[in-house]
């Protein structure tokens, strides 16, 4: 398989301890699908030792921090506020990123139709990844959790089939994409 030349421009080797944020490039919706097509057909191509590859589609900013701030306070309640804040919100600057070891998770886990049908979902199809800047959103935030001390930001959106929802990770440098899948409305 042959990488184009968006994703050449529009990826970076992610080392595992550590994120340069000057070095994603910051793509367009255009861009945005062109890039995360080409990072899909990457991560599902079968190599056993591939680079972890990435991709970064927005930069927090202080409007997305203060609407998560306020999903916080809607969601968990103002009591417990001050520590959530904390926990669940990450700060300006942080980026949003999409990696090719996720990207293969999902397409392994949540994209047998048979497999998804017994689990009451519909499975995740390779234009399904395209939409993942739709979900990613402050509006479309439905529950905060913690796995194994790591914060996690649930989003879930509805379309015409099926509701996506779409799990964030909180990171040291990052908000990273985790996983995503599609239960029947």
């Amino acid at each position: 398989m042959q990488i184009g030349p968006n994703f050449l421009s529009g990826r970076t080797r992610i080392g595992r301890s550590r994120l340069s944020p000057g070095i994603f490039s910051h793509l367009d919706q255009a861009g945005w699908r062109l890039a995360i097509r080409d990072l899909h057909a990457y991560a599902v191509q079968g190599a056993t030792q591939k680079q972890l590859y990435g991709i970064a589609f927005r930069v927090v900013e202080a409007a997305e921090r203060d609407a998560i701030n306020y999903k916080i306070q809607e969601l968990l309640g103002v009591k417990d506020f001050a520590a959530n804040s904390q926990l669940f919100c990450p700060p300006e600057g942080h980026l949003h990123i999409v990696d090719s070891e996720h990207v293969a998770h999902v397409c392994n886990r949540h994209s047998d139709l048979i497999a998804e049908q017994r689990r009451g979902s519909v499975a995740i199809v390779a234009e399904d990844f395209e939409r993942i800047i739709e979900v990613v959103s402050p509006k479309n935030i439905g529950e905060f959790s913690m796995e194994r001390g790591i914060a996690r930001i649930i989003y879930s959106k509805e379309f015409e089939l099926a509701r996506m929802v779409v799990i964030e990770e909180l990171r040291t440098r990052s908000v990273a994409f985790k996983t995503m899948y599609k239960p029947k409305k």
